[in-house]
């Protein structure tokens, strides 16, 4: 195999949302370089230089490979291959990369002041995968299908949540999600919700949501993948890849066009429909430490079989549901809390930040 040496630079990383020191926003915006990255800052206010890389830590964790990182990878399986990078993150790490020789150093790495030699893994934050489904809203009053009440004891799944019912009646299927944003508008994040958000204080969270409502949003939640679709969002019945959030009030009018001028339809994934969202929700589960699953019968396929994907057998998983959803196939270690979600989440998570926090 021929011999590759890849060398990169800050460049590789700007595609993953990393700034650096040249940049004029980010972590660097509010510090001086004579401030934060010098042996004379660090002897002279230790606690500024410490802060400012415990910082850049926790916003490294929200970070992944892009497709360069990726591609590099890659290469390993044709040619014989090191990186060398200017970077202190891990990305290439991350993204696959057995040989990497940091120059600059490594930021999950802390070593000696006195011996440059002692050198320790800087005790990284676990990576929690939060996998969510209608349970989880039930306590903010929000409705599903198999609900007897609310705004879908007057329809049929197969009138409004098809793409059939959009040919066949456009003007029932709009009006349908038309009235299922207006009631979403008074709904509030519940304490499930809260407790799922502020783990993001102590671990690296994801979420991943059956649920269209924008809940995990509004109690704080910064990375949350969407399995169904987003009742705020609209799209063209053309290309799915126009998507246009609803700024305004919560009505979509009947004749709303995209800017490829077909007809705008609700962004929501109908049944039906392919889930264009479970393969990158799949990649996610692999990565996890921990998988907690939250509020779902585990009956709606292809959703439900995300529990499969967990990496190995040791990842633990937690249920929080009053119910009894099918678990008969995981393997994992399984830990079910019978209960609602604004009830259980808090008490797992406060449990949970005990053990990994000590």
């Amino acid at each position: 195999m021929k011999r590759i040496v890849v060398f990169t630079g800050a460049g590789v990383s700007a595609d993953s949302g990393i700034s650096t020191f040249r940049d004029a926003d980010g972590l660097w915006a509010n510090y001086r370089i004579e401030d934060v990255c010098t042996p004379e800052a660090l002897q002279r206010n230790r606690a500024q230089v410490i802060e400012f890389y415990n910082m850049r830590r926790r916003e490294s964790l929200t970070k992944r490979p892009n497709a360069g990182h990726l591609a590099i990878a890659a290469m390993e399986e044709w040619a014989d291959v090191q990186v060398i990078t200017q970077n202190v993150d891990n990305l290439h790490e991350q993204a696959g990369s057995k040989r990497v020789l940091h120059l600059h150093g490594e930021l999950m790495k802390l070593r000696s002041e006195r011996n440059p030699d002692l050198i320790k893994y800087f005790c990284a934050m676990k990576r929690i995968v939060v996998f969510t489904g209608a349970g989880v809203s039930a306590d903010s009053g929000i409705s599903t299908f198999r609900d007897a009440d609310g705004l879908w004891a007057n329809y049929r799944i197969e009138d409004v949540c098809t793409p059939e019912a959009l040919q066949r009646n456009r003007a029932q299927v709009i009006e349908f999600y038309n009235m299922r944003r207006r009631e979403s508008l008074t709904k509030r994040p519940n304490a499930g919700h809260l407790a799922i958000a502020a783990m993001e204080e102590w671990a690296d969270v994801q979420v991943i949501t059956q649920n269209v409502d924008n809940l995990h949003e509004q109690a704080g939640s910064k990375r949350v993948l969407h399995l169904h679709g987003e009742l705020m969002k609209l799209r063209s019945e053309r290309n799915p890849d126009l998507i246009y959030d609803i700024n305004d009030g919560w009505e979509q009018s009947l004749d709303a066009k995209a800017e490829d001028g077909s007809l705008l339809r609700p962004h929501i994934v109908f049944f039906g429909e392919s889930v264009p969202m479970f393969e990158p929700a799949c990649q996610i589960v692999a990565e996890a430490d921990i998988l907690i699953v939250v509020g779902t019968s585990l009956a709606v396929y292809p959703a439900a079989s995300l529990v499969y994907y967990v990496r190995d057998r040791q990842v633990p998983i937690y249920l929080v549901d009053p119910g009894n959803p099918d678990t008969a196939m995981i393997r994992n270690p399984l830990t079910h809390i019978k209960e609602r979600g604004a009830v259980g989440v808090p008490q797992l998570l406060e449990q949970l930040k005990n053990e990994l926090t000590k």
